[in-house]
């Protein structure tokens, strides 16, 4: 209740005091300021209604009464007031298909407080909105208040309503259009006994969509009339029809297409795909009008205006596109925010964009992936901020971090291991200042007859820009020791790499190295060992080179939904370097990432493999290619290092490798995505006996989940179709790696 005194309040007049009555939990300081008035103030109509909506809009009151006292030289204003009640407590009642948790995290405000009716009408409109959203049609909710100790106690009945499960869609006026057809256009899906994984709920959410989706491919069709006119929910019992009322309206056709404006851009009609007498594809054309606008951004007009003008002459529409070219705009400044342990310099020296250069969208595109790829970031964003001058800008490139530090220590198991204890931590970004140094101590606690020991200990230190320059620089110690089913394997060294970005979008990166090491082959002799790796016992030295080059454009260093990773790494050891082996090894590798639904996407990845000796010597047993586990080289499905050529049964691995990797995305957050996947491939004796007929495939699903001081873990389970005894499931735990 609101109430004003408006007949004989003495307006006008000096405020000389200020009283507050009837309040119990409220203080009076908040009541006087909330209300505007002061004294010493002229009390005018104005300032007297304002006071009441000031003090209406704090939802603290729902009684306000303004009062005036003439006094000799004005008057004195008492300010009487109703206080709602404090409420204590919430629960809700009748809620029998939805947790009490997901009702109340509708609250949105802390118990106990002061709560309005207006409050408790908005909780109840959500409460209402989330039943129609999970399919319930018929939600009644009433508010029921209860006097308790020390306030009030609300309950929430709900009379949850008839819940309706989808099972058929219909179109109706769709004469043009196949029901089939407009039935792939909308997000909803009738459930039916066949179709177990959909939940056949009605959601106002989709019909919104649906109804978008359903107009805009009869826009793309010519249809430029077409509309959804309405929908209508019928019900039988539990089961529920969505019908779609269509108007389609007629066909229009591409007349004259012309321009004006384009001052600094030729051949704009490059841009629009429409052809004269064909059909008016909307989308095409808007897309057209884009790329226009996108054009003419990468050349430094931001504020340029691109407006067609549509002329409809019967089934045929005419198109001027007007441009407004306006200045080109500079950027004045660019600016980072939100960066509270990674250095401004490490971010700016990844932008592809500087002040003083022309605006490019293109430029800050780039620049975010730069970013991204770091994998410091979990968000980014810009923003454009106008100086007072038409003719710059300032850019804000705002990042939000992540834990980027890895740290492990525990005890471990698998089954080609055993238990294992480990310590190693990984820091990507060491210090803020970018540069990445990792340490990693395991070795075998427990093992058992099945098992291989191992004892590994690196450490390794990179910095990506040496003096400030796009020339990275690293070097790493490594000690390994592994027990495998018929040999022991003991490798020491040192490597140092170096490497220089290249190109404008600082996206390719040419890197070499120097590695040096003794690797150590023991033989168990007293059971049967393949002579190829008799062949390779005892200790040798490898000096070699390696040399890279990538070209890597992902949108992500994670979970990648547009972009590709090519990689071609030749390596040579011995001849000139020295060492006890010489031979020439080479790997080409392409990833290629597509969006192809919102939240999914598609990589697909080749690997290719090569290595062959030079002279007399034998290709160490270490550097030939077994397949078959997670990994760079995993088939999943399989044993790790299982597929690859081999004697009496024993894998010995091949000279020749080929694997493909198929996976299917879907996003779940920022830092995880379910998967489905398909890998195929082989190792074989050498590159004249490769054959793409023989081909080892797996299957399965999976997940990944980047989680802050562990870095990715990820889990496959793999069907492996061409095992030696049938196909069989295998799981694969991962850490720290995805394709």
């Amino acid at each position: 209740m609101l109430f004003f005194i408006i007949a004989a309040f003495p307006y006008n007049e000096v405020i000389l005091d200020l009283q507050v009555k009837g309040l119990k939990n409220v203080d009076t300081a908040l009541v006087i300021t909330a209300s505007g008035l002061r004294i010493g103030d002229i009390l005018t109509r104005e300032k007297g209604k304002d006071a009441i909506k000031f003090l209406y809009s704090t939802e603290l009151f729902k009684d306000i009464k303004l009062q005036a006292e003439r006094e000799e030289g004005g008057v004195r204003v008492i300010i009487n007031l109703e206080e709602y009640p404090i409420v204590k407590e919430i629960v809700f009642a009748g809620n029998k298909h939805v947790k009490e948790k997901d009702l109340k995290e509708l609250i949105d405000y802390d118990l106990p407080s002061i709560i309005s009716d207006r409050k408790l009408f908005r909780l109840k409109v959500k409460i209402k909105e989330m039943y129609r959203e999970k399919g319930f049609r018929g939600t009644k909710v009433r508010i029921q208040r209860e006097e308790i100790e020390g306030g009030m106690k609300i309950t929430m009945v709900i009379n949850e309503g008839k819940r309706l499960k989808l099972t058929e869609i219909e179109f109706r006026g769709n004469s043009n259009v196949p029901d089939r057809t407009l039935g792939k256009k909308v997000k909803h899906r009738g459930k039916h006994w066949w179709t177990f994984w959909r939940d056949g709920e009605i959601k106002d959410s989709l019909i919104t969509e649906d109804i978008k989706g359903i107009q805009d491919y009869y826009h793309e069709l010519g249809f430029l009339d077409a509309k959804v006119d309405s929908y209508r929910i019928e019900s039988e019992d539990s089961k529920a029809t969505l019908v779609y009322f269509i108007t389609e309206g007629g066909v229009y056709y591409v007349g004259n297409l012309s321009f004006e404006g384009n001052r600094t851009l030729q051949n704009p009609d490059k841009f629009v795909k429409l052809v004269e007498g064909d059909r008016f594809n909307l989308k095409k054309f808007q897309e057209g009008i884009q790329k226009i606008y996108e054009d003419y951004t990468d050349r430094g007009y931001l504020y340029a205006q691109v407006s067609p003008d549509m002329k409809y002459r019967n089934d045929t529409v005419d198109v001027v596109i007007k441009i407004q070219e306006n200045n080109r705009v500079y950027v004045k400044y660019i600016n980072i925010e939100g960066n509270e342990r990674t250095y401004d310099k490490v971010i700016r020296r990844n932008l592809t964009i500087y002040p003083g250069e022309l605006f490019n969208r293109e430029e800050i595109i780039n620049s975010q992936k730069n970013l991204f790829r770091l994998g410091y970031f979990e968000d980014l964003g810009f923003e454009m901020v106008p100086e007072e001058s038409r003719d710059s800008i300032t850019l804000v490139f705002k990042v939000k971090e992540k834990e980027t530090g890895q740290f492990n220590a525990g005890i471990g198991y698998s089954g080609d291991v055993g238990f294992t204890g480990n310590i190693s931590f990984n820091i990507p970004n060491f210090m803020g200042r970018g540069q990445a140094v990792s340490f990693n101590y395991e070795r075998t606690l427990v093992s058992g007859e099945s098992n291989t020991p191992i004892q590994n200990i690196s450490f390794s230190f990179r910095e990506p820009w040496l003096f400030d320059t796009p020339t990275s620089v690293g070097i790493s110690l490594f000690s390994n020791y592994r027990i495998w089913e018929y040999y022991t394997e003991y490798r020491k060294g040192l490597e140092f790499s170096g490497g220089r970005y290249i190109g404008e979008k600082r996206n390719i990166l040419l890197s070499g190295s120097y590695r040096y090491g003794l690797t150590n082959i023991k033989v168990d002799t007293t059971k049967y060992v393949p002579q190829a790796i008799i062949d390779a016992a005892g200790e040798r030295h490898e000096s070699g080179i390696t040399l890279g080059l990538v070209r890597d454009t992902r949108d992500n260093y994670m979970a990648a939904k547009s972009g590709s990773y090519i990689s071609f790494s030749p390596k040579l050891f011995g001849t000139i370097f020295g060492g006890d082996v010489s031979y020439l090894k080479a790997i080409l590798e392409v990833r290629r990432f597509v969006e192809f639904l919102p939240e999914f996407s598609l990589m697909s990845r080749v690997l290719i493999g090569n290595i062959m000796p030079i002279g007399e010597d034998n290709i160490p047993i270490t550097e030939k290619f077994m397949l078959g586990g997670s990994g760079i080289w995993g088939i999943r499905g399989y044993r790790d290092r299982s597929i690859g050529p081999a004697e009496n049964g024993y894998v010995i691995g091949g000279n020749t490798a080929f694997l493909m990797n198929f996976e299917i995305r879907r996003s779940i957050t920022k830092q995880a995505y379910a998967l489905a996947f398909f890998d195929m491939g082989n190792a074989y004796r050498d590159f004249r006996h490769a054959n793409l007929g023989e081909l080892y495939s797996g299957a399965g699903i999976g997940f990944r989940i980047e989680i802050p001081m562990m870095g990715i873990l990820g889990f496959d389970f793999g069907y492996g179709f061409d095992r030696e005894k049938g196909g069989k499931w295998e799981p694969h735990f991962q850490l720290g790696y995805s394709l």
